[in-house]
């Protein structure tokens, strides 16, 4: 699937089911494709760190990338470098609404949220819609764009009927 094709150079926010089978082939995937973007990249679901040598074992350039890491600080201590800044837990929710700001300011507007089916393995679903909701409207506020992963899950339709209420489209990889 050709990401930029389904953006069509537009700011919107688009979110993106897959299969666990492929997540893990998906991902990196994205990222080569998006890689020419200023890439704000919130991981949920894997340390920043893992989640890089995925990329360089893909050949995913990551120079423009600026991670929000929300697993690394929730087991270990941590200082944020030139590309990542962590947060204390991924249910740390004024926390990375802070950095995403931050970033946004910096230039960062392609935003990637990894993944919203691990959100709501610590967060109720209403708490994780009104955060979804929230940073929807702050990657529009700066005429951004967004993409949000969510796997495949017996919750799918669940999943899909609160993504719809921020999302611009709704994409199924095969």
């Amino acid at each position: 699937m050709n990401v930029l094709e389904e953006l069509k150079g537009e700011n919107m926010l688009l979110v993106f089911f897959d299969d666990p089978e492929t997540y893990n082939h998906s991902i990196p995937a994205i990222a080569k494709q998006v890689s020419g973007e200023t890439v704000l990249y919130l991981t949920l679901n894997k340390t920043a760190k893992a989640i890089k040598e995925i990329f360089e074992k893909n050949k995913v350039k990551t120079d423009n990338f600026l991670f929000i890491d929300c697993i690394t600080k929730s087991v270990l201590s941590a200082r944020n470098t030139e590309d990542c800044i962590f947060v204390s837990h991924p249910t740390a929710f004024t926390e990375i609404s802070i950095a995403i700001s931050k970033a946004m300011k910096k230039g960062y507007n392609f935003f990637i949220m990894d993944s919203l089916t691990n959100l709501l393995v610590y967060e109720n679903q209403n708490t994780v819609s009104k955060f979804v909701s929230s940073i929807s409207t702050r990657v529009k506020t700066i005429d951004g764009t967004g993409i949000i992963y969510a796997m495949k899950s017996a919750e799918q339709d669940t999943i899909v009927r609160e993504a719809k209420l921020f999302a611009d489209k709704i994409v199924t990889f095969k």
